[in-house]
Parts: structure tokens; C-alpha cells; sequence
């Protein structure tokens, strides 16, 4: 047997190797020939005469060979990485050759699997092969591995696709990269936003750092932009068979979230897409944007080599290509070489590629092809002339097909421009650009999710799908629970049930309703400091939302959302009434003492005004007897009855006869003090006296009081009949305060409701001292069953209170009510249901069908709606208005006896001759005078003689005490 030795291959001979299988004139050669080396020729030789080579011919080949070196030597030397797997790798070959050919290159190219130890050993391999650039086609993960790899060898990296936006480090100072960083693309996504108006939106993203860094950059756009919000930003992670996004899919079509970001890696798109299709999150209304890693390889969405049917509508960026005159001659000359008819594996990533291998050309040649280096990973050495190429680099200025390549100090090419472009016709099509100076242009047609033109809504319209876990307890009228024979939410029935069929109707949810495990609405432990009943249910998020009647409060606030109040409320304290024969002086009840007395006082105000115009009127009887005494005999009285001028005697001569001859036989017809005080004193219990004032300045003060009487006797009647029928003459508590000063009734209120939580919270002190002194109270039937036994004030919410009282006649509220609040459906913080709910009990209030439902449910209006306290009692200040009249009458009355004097003056001056109408009027005011001062002294010394008697009543019962 012949013993073979192999010897070692060098990455030159290799490179010979490659070149031996390429050229036309390797034929010479025979296999058996040995590999080449740079200072040694070994031959393979064979045993066998069959195979044994001339001299000339070896001679030939080894000729060839050494030429071929030194061709080979001439040429730089590029590195390419990447995965295996590329599903452009076909069309990047084709690149490479063109590339080789064009840029006069020798590009080795290494790819790798997931494996971080492939990604390495590939680095390490075209280390020690002598690249003088490496270049990138990866992620922005792989990317930062090979960084960290060659940057501490000062040898280039180039990235075609890494956008990450924090990949360049100082550790990794020799990372050049082609595609502009994710923050200008976060900058881009805010501006279309803008555009729709979308001031909302949802992020999905991989939980690895190119997913996170990604959008950094998009919320400090938004941030800095009021009314722009990130709803919610989701992190899923990747497992062995495929990216876990189930969960967090489930929980943006349970927030209602309509325009969704998806920021990953373009290897998982393709399945979280799909998955989002599977739960409904891909239809019409709903936005999905994706970025540039997945729109940039669109072939990463191919399902057996073809586009799904909802893609249709899909937004996304992606950087542009600027369609020179040299993309245009790249393209045709690529068309041609491969015999293809389309370019669409010419990609914006393969373009990028394709200019990186001639930048680095560029570079290299710059410089006057810098000396090969010579290292490996485990090198302590730096490659000498690193930093010069890589200072080219960033001072380099390119024309490639993609357009003018040149970078910034620190990495980062200048060329910012992205395409927003939208799936349709089973492509990407570009609708509009964005610039980092220009900023949004949109020329094209959008076509969105679901085939439709219009542009969706941020917030969702309807609940479609949606099901919904609804806190319930029972509490009429807004809900009661039904036993028997019933199941799920048919015992279920209410004001607040109706309500939420009506809203199911309109939004399409499904529902069920669930009990609170401890039967508590919601009330708070300071000593726990944790809340318990359904408002604990809605912190912990095990229910969507509680649709009754909970009474807002700021302590509720701070740990979840209330929606639109659909009904106001305030607190209101019930007390049963006592039966009215405990009070012998009912009667008096409907007056405050003051009326009484001001009532009396008008009486003798009245009285005596009506016998004082009776006395100096000259139209009454005693007046017109007094003229006649004083001026006239009876002669001239039945003279003057004959006169047909004579109008005021003259009227009364046929019941009076002789004024002065007959005084004695009408004194009883006399309207004295004493007789005006019987018959003004009549008028207190609605009768009258068959004496009346002959003078009309009299009738009309009497018309007067009893008009004033009318209205008195009217009201008192009124407010005595509902004091006896409601029979709460016996409460005797006019304000919930006054309870903390009283033993007579008990009081309390049902724990862990909103009416506690109000009255230890309230800044009077006196309400939680009510609140803590009172009964505790386990549920409204206990507290209900307390009130109706009486000697007991239950406090809590007037509605409630209300609608379960109804019937109770005897049950009466203490004072008014206080502490305000509004019924609203409790939701958790930052529910998504929120803003459609309010939406439609905004709309269902504005309507009716609120007050419909409540009518509906709350049966009768209460027939007892009386109040107890001092507004019962009726006062001066709201009885003014009938003193107010009767003191009107009084004036008028004064005016019209002053019209009666005036009036008997003319007609003195008319019947007398010689009389001057000053005299007429002295002579009538003299006898008025004459009468008044007499009968003022005797009433003086009437009540003079009254006040003695009182005094000495009084000294005696003293000196008795």
C-alpha cells in the first residue's frame, strides 16, 4: 500500500484552489499534484505506471499555479457573515460574483447557525484568513456579537441591516453601519401617526435588546407630544419553537387596542402575524405597522413561497432606495447574468450588501491596498493599519446603486430615508417617504386590514367578541337575585340589568355576572389598608367591571376608574315617626310662636283702627251725629233731607231719622272700640258679626283683615291637616348632627358601604363620630328591620332609601341631605372598556332611557315625601307676604277716611254760605280732635290700670314664691 502524506492547506492555497476550479486551463493538471504551498511542493506520487505524469506536464501546472497566486495576492481580501438559512442567499452568491468581478475582490464568505459559539468561530475564520474588512448581513444581535469579536482587532465591521440604536459602543468602535438606527425610524412611525390622527397605540416587541432599544426612541417622540399616548408595550419572548406571544395577543384584544406596532426580528413575523390572524386581531378596524428588519426581507413572510391573504393592508418602513441611473444599470446587468425576469430578490438589505463590498473596495484602494493582516481571535496584536481604514471609512463618499453613501464620526450613514409602504397585490408598495429633514410625505392610496379605504378608528367602536366577567349584588331597584329555577345571568334582574342588555345590544359583548367571594360592596381596612367586596375584585382585575350603582369617592378613585354617573345621590338620614297624641299641643304645631304673637298684636291694631274711623268719619253713624250736634238742629237735618244736593245725610235719613233727636235709639248700632274688637276678633276662627262699619274707610280695613284671615286660616289648616295625617308630631331630631347630644334614639349605618367610608373621611368631625358611635350594621335588611321598630336613625343613600320606604308613611328623613355623590359602574384602572361605556350612558342619559329604567324599577313615587324640621313650622319670614297685604289695606284705609274728611269739607263749603272751605275744614277737624283726645286718655288710662293690676299679680305670686 502506497503512504500518503497530506500536507497543509494555507488560506492561499485554498484561494488557488477555488481559482484552479474556475479556469479553463487546470486540464494540465492531474489530481495527483500535490497542494502548493508558498515555500514547498509536495507530490502525491502513484504507485501505479497508469497514473504516472510526465515531467513537462507537472512542470505546466505548477507554472500555472504560481501565477495564479500571484494573481490572487492582488486582489483585497472582504469577509461576509451570515445565517444559515438566508432565504436571499441564492440572490447574494449572484451579488458576490458581480461584486468580485466589479470591485476586483476576493470576498470568503462564513455562515452560522443560532449558536453564539458559531457566530464566533465564523469571525475567527475570516480573521485568521486575512480580511482586511468584514462585513455584516445579521441582525442587530448577531451584529453586536461579531463587533465584539473583531472591533478589539481594529479590523471594520460593516452592517448592512443592524438598526439597533444603542449597537455602537465604545467596545465596539469599529462598527460602521448602512441602515439608519431604529430612533429615526421611531421618529417615523410617530409622524404617520400623526397623519391618521391616531393618538394611540400598542407596541409588541421582543424581549431581547434589539426589541426594547427599538422603541426607546418612539416613546420620547410620543412623550414629548401631548395627546399621543402608548396604550400598552408588550415584551414577549422567544422560545425554541417560535416567538410565545399568545398571552400577550389575548391581552391587546381584550384592551380594545386598534393600531398595533410589531418590533422584532424578521425570522418571527411570519407567526405572530399569524397567530394575531387566529385571534381576530387582524380584520377590519384594526392597524398593523411593522418595521424595517421584516419589511426589508418580505420573503420572511412567505408561506410555501406565497403572501396569506390578510397581509392585505399591512403598513410598514423601510429604508429607501434612491432608483439612480446606477440602480437602473445594476439591475439589467443582474437580470441578465442570472436569467431572471423580476428583481424581487433585489431587496434594500441585498443592494446595501452589494454596495458594501464596492465601499469597501473604495476604502481599501484609498489607501494604496493596506498590508493584509495577520492575526486570529486569539491575537494579542492589532491589526497596525485598522484605524487608518477605518477613518476612510468614515471620510469615504460613495455612489452606489442604492445612492450616496457617506457616515458620520460615528458610524452611522447619513442617508436617512425611509419608504412607508403598504401590502397589497401580494407585494409591499411604496405609498409616501419620510426624511429626517423633510419628514412625512404620503402620495400614495393606503389600503388597510380587511380590504378597506377608510382609516380606522384608534378607539374601537364595539366590544365585537369581547366577554366580560361583570361584578353583581343584590340591591333593589337596582338589581335583585332570583332563586329557584333559573340559571347564569337570568337570576339576574334590575334597573341596572337592563342597562346592561341595552349596552350589550349596542356593543356586542357577552357577559356573566359574578359575586364578590366576601358579599361586600367595597369598603377599606385602615388597619389592613386594603379594600375588600367587589371594589377588590376590580383592583385584583378579576372582574371587567361592576355595573351597579357605586358611589364615587376619592378614596374609590385612587384605585380604580368610575365611569359617566348615571344618576346623582347623597346620603340621607331616616327616622320613624312617633304617633302625634304624645304632643298635647299639636295644634300649635303648624305656626312658630312668633306668628301667634304677631297675629294677637294685628287683632287689636286692626280693632282699634276700625273704631277709630268709625268715629271720625264723617260717612259712619257717629260722625255724622257728631256734625250734627255740634252744627245742626233737627229742624235743618229734615231740611237738608228734602235736598236733592244733599247726598250724605240724605242717605241715611230713612234708617236714622233725626241725628240728634234719635241719638239715644242707635247707640247699640254703634261701632265702638269694644264692638270693633268682637268684630275683628271673629275673623281669628272664620266667622263675622252682623255689625258692620257704616263708613267705607272701615269696610275696607275690615275687608282687609279678613282677606289677611283667608289666607291665614287656609294655610294653618293646611300644614295642622298634614301634621296629624303624616303623624310625625313626635320626631323631635331636626339635623343628623344633633344626634351625638341625644339618648333618646339610636343610629347607625351598614359597614363597608360607600355612607361609612363618607362620614369617617369627612373633615367635620362631628360625621365620624356619627360614623364610629353608631350601630354597626351588617346588611340593609338588618338596618331596615331596626328603622321599622323605631327609636332609630339609619343613615345611608337617599335612592336606596327612597325606593325601599315607599310605602312606609310613617318613616320620615331628618334634615336635609349631604355629602353629594353620583352613582357610576366601577371598571379597573386604565380599563379599555372606559371610554365606550361613558360613550353610550352619556347618550343613553341624554335620552330618557335612564330615568325610563329607573321609573320602571322604583315603581310609585312615594306617597310620604314630607320633611321634619324647622322648614315644617311655618314663621314670619314665610308668612310675610299676608302680613305685608293686610298692612296695605291698613294704608289704604287711612287714605280713604282722609278722602271722607276732605269730601264733607266741599260739601260744608257748598251748603253754607259765608263758610270758607279752610273753616269748613278747621270745624271738621276740630270736632275729630275734640272726640279723639278724650277717648285716647281713657284707653291710656284703661291700659295704665291694665299694667298696675299686672304688676301686683305679679308681686304677689313673688312674695307667695
Amino acid at each position: 500500500m502506497n503512504n500518503v502524506r497530506t500536507p497543509r492547506k494555507t488560506s492561499q492555497l485554498r484561494a488557488g484552489e477555488e481559482l484552479l476550479e474556475r479556469n479553463p486551463y487546470r486540464a494540465p493538471c492531474h489530481r495527483g499534484v500535490g497542494y502548493l504551498g508558498p515555500d514547498e511542493l509536495r507530490f502525491e506520487r502513484n504507485v501505479s505506471n497508469k497514473y504516472r505524469i510526465p515531467m513537462l506536464r507537472t512542470l505546466l501546472c505548477i507554472t500555472l499555479l504560481f501565477h495564479i497566486s500571484l494573481v490572487q495576492t492582488s486582489k483585497e481580501k472582504v469577509g461576509l457573515l451570515y445565517r444559515k438559512g438566508e432565504p436571499y442567499e441564492a440572490a447574494w452568491r449572484n451579488l458576490i460574483s458581480h461584486a468580485e468581478e466589479n470591485f476586483n475582490l476576493t470576498i470568503l464568505t462564513r455562515e452560522y447557525g443560532e449558536a453564539l459559539l458559531e457566530k464566533v468561530e465564523a469571525c475567527c475564520q475570516l480573521i485568521s484568513e486575512g480580511v482586511s474588512v468584514m462585513i455584516s448581513s445579521a441582525s442587530s444581535l448577531d451584529t453586536a456579537v461579531h463587533a465584539d469579536v473583531v472591533s478589539p482587532l481594529h479590523i471594520p465591521l460593516v452592517s448592512v441591516s443592524a438598526t439597533d440604536p444603542y449597537l455602537r459602543t465604545s467596545d465596539r468602535d469599529y462598527l460602521i453601519r448602512l441602515s439608519p438606527p431604529d430612533n429615526y425610524q421611531g421618529r417615523a412611525i410617530h409622524d404617520l401617526m400623526e397623519h391618521f390622527s391616531w393618538k394611540e397605540i400598542s407596541i409588541l416587541a421582543s424581549s431581547d435588546s434589539y426589541g426594547m432599544n427599538g422603541i426607546v426612541e418612539l416613546q420620547n417622540s410620543i412623550n414629548k407630544h401631548q395627546g399621543h399616548t402608548v396604550k400598552h408595550t408588550l415584551f414577549f419572548e422567544l422560545g425554541k419553537d417560535g416567538p410565545i406571544v399568545s398571552y400577550h395577543l389575548k391581552e391587546l384584544k381584550a384592551s380594545l387596542a386598534k393600531v398595533i406596532l410589531l418590533h422584532c426580528g424578521s425570522d418571527y413575523v411570519r407567526d405572530i402575524l399569524k397567530e394575531a390572524h387566529t385571534v381576530g386581531l387582524m380584520g377590519v378596524g384594526y392597524v398593523w405597522i411593522i418595521t424595517e428588519a421584516s419589511v426589508s426581507q418580505p420573503a420572511s413572510l412567505l408561506y410555501n413561497g406565497s403572501y396569506v391573504s390578510y397581509y392585505e393592508g399591512l403598513i410598514g418602513l423601510r429604508a429607501a432606495v434612491t432608483k439612480t441611473d446606477s440602480y437602473k444599470k445594476f439591475k439589467d446587468s443582474y437580470l441578465t447574468s442570472s436569467n431572471k425576469t423580476s428583481a424581487d430578490d433585489l431587496t434594500i438589505y441585498s443592494l446595501l450588501m452589494y454596495d458594501a463590498f464596492g465601499l469597501a473596495s473604495s476604502v481599501l484602494k484609498s489607501i494604496g491596498s493596506p498590508k493584509q493582516p495577520n492575526l486570529s481571535c486569539f491575537s494579542e496584536n492589532k491589526w497596525t493599519q485598522g484605524m487608518e481604514v477605518l477613518e476612510s471609512f468614515f471620510s469615504a463618499e460613495f455612489n452606489g446603486v442604492v445612492g450616496k453613501i457617506n457616515f458620520t464620526s460615528s458610524g452611522v450613514s447619513r442617508r436617512i430615508v425611509y419608504d412607508i409602504v403598504n401590502f397589497k397585490d401580494d407585494n409591499f408598495q411604496t405609498v409616501g417617504s419620510w426624511h429626517n429633514s423633510s419628514l412625512i410625505n404620503i402620495y400614495g392610496k393606503f389600503t388597510f386590514l380587511g380590504g378597506t379605504h377608510q382609516v380606522p378608528s384608534y378607539i374601537a367602536n364595539d366590544l365585537e367578541g369581547v366577554h366580560l366577567k361583570l361584578g353583581a349584588l343584590a340591591e333593589g331597584p337596582f338589581m335583585y337575585e332570583l332563586t329557584g329555577n333559573c340559571e347564569g345571568n337570568s337570576c339576574w334582574i334590575g334597573m341596572c340589568d337592563d342597562l346592561i342588555q341595552r349596552l350589550a345590544e349596542d356593543l356586542g359583548f357577552t357577559y356573566d355576572y359574578v359575586k364578590p367571594p366576601d358579599g361586600h360592596w367595597g369598603g377599606y381596612n385602615p388597619v389592613t389598608k386594603r379594600w375588600n367586596g367587589l371594589i377588590n375584585e376590580l383592583i385584583e382585575e378579576r372582574i371587567d367591571m361592576v355595573p351597579l350603582p357605586l358611589s364615587t369617592s376619592s378614596a374609590r378613585k385612587e384605585v380604580i376608574d368610575f365611569g359617566y354617573p348615571f344618576m346623582d345621590a347623597a346620603i340621607q338620614a331616616i327616622v320613624k315617626a312617633e304617633s302625634g297624641t304624645n304632643n298635647p299641643w299639636f295644634f300649635l304645631s303648624p305656626f312658630d310662636k312668633t306668628v301667634f304673637a304677631a297675629l294677637l298684636m294685628v287683632n287689636f291694631i286692626v280693632a282699634m283702627l276700625i273704631g277709630i274711623m268709625s268715629k271720625i268719619s264723617p260717612m259712619g253713624i257717629h260722625g255724622a251725629r257728631l256734625h250734627a250736634m255740634k252744627l245742626c238742629t233737627c229742624r235743618s237735618c229734615d231740611m237738608l233731607r228734602s235736598e236733592t244736593g244733599a247726598n250724605i245725610l240724605r242717605k241715611r235719613s230713612n234708617s236714622t231719622g233725626c241725628l240728634v233727636d234719635k241719638e239715644e235709639d242707635k247707640s247699640s248700632q254703634e261701632t265702638s272700640l269694644y264692638n270693633s274688637i268682637w268684630m275683628v276678633g271673629t275673623g281669628l276662627v272664620g266667622k263675622n258679626t252682623r255689625l258692620l262699619p257704616y263708613s267705607m274707610s272701615g269696610r275696607f280695613l275690615l275687608f282687609s283683615w279678613w282677606f289677611f284671615m283667608l289666607i291665614i286660616m287656609s294655610v294653618y289648616t293646611a300644614n295642622l291637616t298634614a301634621f296629624m295625617t303624616l303623624s310625625n308630631l313626635g320626631v323631635q331630631i331636626d339635623d343628623v348632627q344633633n344626634l351625638l347630644g341625644q339618648t333618646k334614639y339610636e343610629w347607625g349605618v351598614i359597614g363597608n358601604r360607600n355612607p361609612e367610608t363618607l362620614l369617617l373621611t369627612n373633615k367635620n368631625k362631628v360625621y365620624s363620630q356619627i360614623a364610629q358611635n353608631g350601630v354597626a350594621l351588617g346588611s340593609l335588611e338588618e338596618a331596615l328591620e331596626k328603622l321599622r321598630n323605631g327609636s332609630f336613625v339609619f343613615i345611608d343613600e337617599g335612592p336606596i332609601l327612597r325606593h325601599h320606604l315607599k310605602d312606609d308613611c310613617d318613616m320620615f328623613p331628618i334634615g336635609n341631605e349631604f355629602q353629594s355623590f353620583e352613582y357610576s359602574f366601577g371598571l379597573p384602572k386604565g380599563s379599555p372598556y372606559k371610554n365606550l361605556v361613558d360613550k353610550y350612558l352619556l347618550e343613553y342619559r341624554e335620552k330618557g332611557l335612564i330615568d325610563f329604567y329607573w321609573s320602571k324599577w322604583s315603581a310609585k313615587k312615594a306617597l310620604c315625601d314630607q320633611k321634619v324640621g324647622n322648614d315644617v313650622v311655618l314663621d314670619m319670614k314665610m308668612l310675610g307676604g299676608a302680613f305685608y297685604i293686610l298692612g296695605a289695606g291698613v294704608c289704604l284705609s287711612l287714605l280713604i277716611v282722609t278722602g271722607e274728611i276732605l269730601y264733607s269739607t266741599v260739601a260744608d263749603y257748598m251748603r253754607y254760605p259765608g263758610i270758607t272751605f279752610y273753616r269748613a275744614l278747621k270745624s271738621r277737624l276740630d270736632l275729630r280732635r275734640e272726640y279723639l283726645i278724650p277717648q285716647a286718655s281713657k284707653i291710656g288710662g284703661t291700659i295704665s290700670r291694665i299694667g298696675m293690676n299686672i304688676g301686683s299679680v305679679r308681686n304677689s305670686l313673688v312674695q307667695l314664691s
